[in-house]
């Protein structure tokens, strides 16, 4: 399960906004880091958490408007082309966030994706 944290500036980006931001971060996310054939590593959009958290003008060092990391288990399917799968997510979302009013978000140079695979273990409680 893919937990994406989602770093926003509220003074750009509103709750409304986000709240359609990040259902596209799971569909992205899901639809670049499933891995067709095994069964730990499909995923589908309920697959994929998200996490929004805002910038604290004043307190947090350097700027973002949107930062999305994304964390998720480790597979040989996903790390042999990582980049591939980043890139996927990139371009679903520069294609779909222009239709949430917040185009430029994307034009100044402080949004991001990053993803970061790793061993780990998950369960339900």
């Amino acid at each position: 399960m893919p937990l994406a944290l989602v770093i926003r500036d509220a003074e750009v980006i509103s709750n409304k906004q986000i709240h359609t931001i990040g259902c596209l971060i799971q569909n992205a996310v899901a639809y670049a880091l499933d891995v067709e054939g095994n069964k730990e590593a499909g995923l589908t959009p309920k697959d994929v958490e998200v996490i929004v958290r805002d910038v604290q003008h004043g307190v947090d060092v350097g700027s973002i408007t949107l930062g999305i990391v994304v964390f998720a288990n480790d597979y040989p399917e996903r790390r042999v082309n990582l980049d591939e799968r980043r890139m996927k997510i990139e371009t679903i979302l520069r294609k779909h966030i222009p239709a949430c009013g917040c185009a430029g978000v994307m034009q100044n140079g402080r949004s991001f994706v990053w993803v970061q695979l790793g061993h780990g273990s998950f369960g339900f409680l």
